[in-house]
C-alpha cells in the first residue's frame, strides 16, 4: 500500500497499531514458525472494518475514520515501468 501524504501514512500506521489489529494479528501469529508474519497473514487485515470499530469505540475521530476510508477505498497504485524493461536479459 502507497500514501501520496505522511499523514495518509499516519492515519492507517494508528489503524496498524490499534488494540483490535493488534490482538487479530497475535490470533494468528505462530512465532515458532519460519515466517511468523508473512504476506497472507497481513492480507486478511480488514482496515475498513478495524476503522469502524475504531470509531465507534472512539478510538479514531470522524475525519481520520473518513481520511482512512478514502485511503482505503483508493484503487491500489501499479508500477509505472513496464515489466519487459525492468527485465532485461544480457
Amino acid at each position: 500500500m502507497g500514501f501520496d501524504t505522511l499523514e495518509d501514512a499516519k492515519c492507517i500506521l494508528k489503524i496498524l497499531n490499534s488494540n483490535v489489529v493488534q490482538r487479530f494479528l497475535q490470533s494468528l501469529i505462530f512465532y515458532d514458525a519460519k515466517r511468523s508474519i508473512n504476506k497472507d497473514t497481513l492480507m486478511r487485515i480488514d482496515l475498513l472494518k478495524a476503522a469502524v470499530f475504531m470509531l465507534k469505540n472512539h478510538e479514531l475521530s470522524e475525519r481520520q475514520y473518513q481520511q482512512a476510508t478514502a485511503i482505503i477505498k483508493r484503487p491500489a497504485r501499479t508500477s509505472s515501468i513496464p515489466l519487459r524493461t525492468s527485465l532485461r536479459l544480457t
